[in-house]
């Protein structure tokens, strides 16, 4: 019998299922495979356009920096803010392991029983929060 071992991180876009140890392994996987060897110039770019490609057809709107509402604003400050962005608007599922502090250390978990934290539904406080530790 083959034990499959689930990693920390697991991205679900449409039917397909994508693990991850870590954020940085995420990170090159939702955004660009030679992220972490771009200049931060390339970094706000290729995050921009792929930001852009998410909120096609949507009334929400791009915004590099910290806006006065987060409302139908996808923020592009670097990648957390962009992966929180990308999940507020649900065009994919991120689930983290519950003993895993990447994305959700913001979070209490002190009530939660299950293994996996479905990132999305705190993905606005999660935003919130970051914006204002930064």
């Amino acid at each position: 019998m083959e034990i499959n071992m689930l990693k920390n991180l697991i991205l679900i876009e449409n039917d397909d299922k994508y693990q991850y140890d870590n954020l940085e392994e995420l990170v090159k996987g939702i955004i660009d495979e030679d992220y972490y060897n771009m200049t931060e110039q390339q970094k706000l770019e290729k995050r921009e356009l792929k930001a852009f490609a998410n909120c096609l057809m949507t009334d929400v709107e791009v915004v590099n920096e910290v806006p006065s509402s987060l409302e139908n604003k996808f923020i592009n400050i670097d990648e957390i803010t962009y992966i929180y962005s990308l999940l507020r608007l649900n065009k994919v599922v991120l689930l983290e392991s519950t003993s895993s502090n990447m994305l959700t250390s913001y979070l209490d978990k002190s009530t939660i029983t299950d293994n996996y934290i479905i990132v999305n539904h705190f993905a606005e406080e999660l935003l919130k929060r970051y914006i204002e530790r930064r």
